[in-house]
């Protein structure tokens, strides 16, 4: 049951206690014979009951209410003001960029229409696609400038050949026969993923592929071997 319909039950009984208790007292004044008056204490005994149970639900009622008060002005204290609110923060777009997704399809039309901008991305296709984004981030964030192109060209191969290098390091530090893979290998091997071949590892001996097509180099004789024959091949890729 809601506090409402307490609060109704309250005005229904005080109201009923008070209008009996007046009617009560009134009647019992007006009365001279004993057993009328008996009657009437008894009457008046059934609402002394209710005022005592109005009195209590009253009580209760004004509690409730002071500590309703008493929490309003508490959240009122604690929260603060209105113009200390903190504001939501609205990211505004910089004027005059471009979102990355029209960039990356500026940058595949470059590719494929310029022959100039072609020409340079080529240069870092053997050294994986990454190598061609980074280009295509720094001739954006130069703003076209195609002065720079051989500059950063130049750059990121030679990040890219570095790169290379150090995970060859790792990669094929040593032979399938166990002894460690010489610099003029790791030359051979440089120049074979310059030229469009993929590199790889398999039961320990270093792999050659291109196409179907997979060369198995278990020593540093094997990889001049295979140096000598691929200097004598065009490039590709």
């Amino acid at each position: 049951m809601g506090w409402d319909k307490w609060k109704r039950i309250f005005l229904v009984g005080a109201t009923f206690w008070l209008f009996g208790s007046i009617a009560v007292q009134v009647a019992r004044s007006n009365r001279r014979s004993y057993s009328d008056i008996i009657l009437i204490d008894n009457i008046g005994t059934v609402f002394a009951i209710l005022s005592i149970a109005v009195f209590g639900l009253g009580l209760v009622l004004l509690c409730r209410w002071i500590l309703f008060k008493f929490s309003e002005v508490r959240a009122t204290r604690t929260s603060p003001p209105s113009s200390q609110k903190p504001r939501p923060i609205v990211e505004t777009p910089t004027a005059g960029t471009a979102p990355q997704a029209t960039k990356s399809v500026r940058w595949g039309a470059l590719i494929k229409y310029d022959d100039e901008i072609r020409a340079a991305a080529e240069k870092l296709v053997p050294y994986g696609p990454e190598w061609v984004q980074q280009l295509g981030d720094a001739f954006f964030a130069l703003d076209e400038n195609r002065s720079y192109l051989a500059n950063i060209v130049e750059r990121l191969v030679n990040e890219a050949k570095a790169k290379q290098a150090n995970e060859w390091k790792t990669l094929f530090t040593r032979t399938a026969n166990g002894e460690a893979t010489s610099k003029e290998s790791l030359a051979v091997l440089l120049d074979a993923q310059e030229r469009g071949y993929k590199l790889g590892t398999q039961s320990g001996a270093f792999t050659v592929s291109t196409g179907s097509s997979t060369t198995m180099l278990y020593s540093n004789d094997d990889i001049r071997r295979f140096g000598r024959i691929l200097a004598g091949r065009p490039r590709f890729g």
